[in-house]
């Protein structure tokens, strides 16, 4: 498995849109911290986590799996490393917006001023909502890994 950025004596995090089996994104933490990093978090839209996935994720070098709740996640699988985030606001203002026949843009601007407010001192970039939580470990130096191959 390749990296994408350095991640030596940083704060990794890897952001996904679907966690099926975390196979994949198990390795990614372990090739992380094999490469130095300090810590590894992980992002993804979509929880499916289908069997192996929680046991994965609980021996993994990751320290938490942050999901939005678009699919429910069943109280056996619940497990301190993995934080769920509800979508379902986004979503009701969402529907408001297409119903009044408004610009989606809106919807996007409320939930990008709570991310500048959280990372107003740290660089920019474009993440979705379920990610913001995730800033609160920006403090420290960070990689962002956005592919693995």
């Amino acid at each position: 498995m390749s990296i994408s950025g350095e991640g030596k004596d940083k704060v990794a995090i890897i952001i996904d849109d679907i966690v099926y089996t975390a196979g994949t994104l198990t390795i990614a933490a372990s090739a992380l911290k094999k490469a130095g990093a300090v810590e590894v978090y992980a992002a993804a839209t979509h929880g499916i986590l289908s069997n192996p996935a929680v046991e994965r994720i609980q021996n993994s070098e990751l320290v938490e799996l942050v999901i939005s709740d678009s699919i429910s996640l069943p109280e056996e699988k619940k497990i301190d490393k993995i934080r769920v985030l509800t979508v379902a606001n986004m979503l009701a203002k969402a529907i408001e917006y297409i119903e009044k026949g408004s610009s989606m843009n809106v919807v996007y601007d409320l939930y990008k001023d709570k991310r500048e407010e959280k990372t107003s001192s740290k660089p920019k970039f474009k993440a979705t909502p379920i990610i913001s939580p995730i800033y609160g470990v920006l403090d420290k130096n960070y990689t962002i890994c956005w592919s693995f191959e």
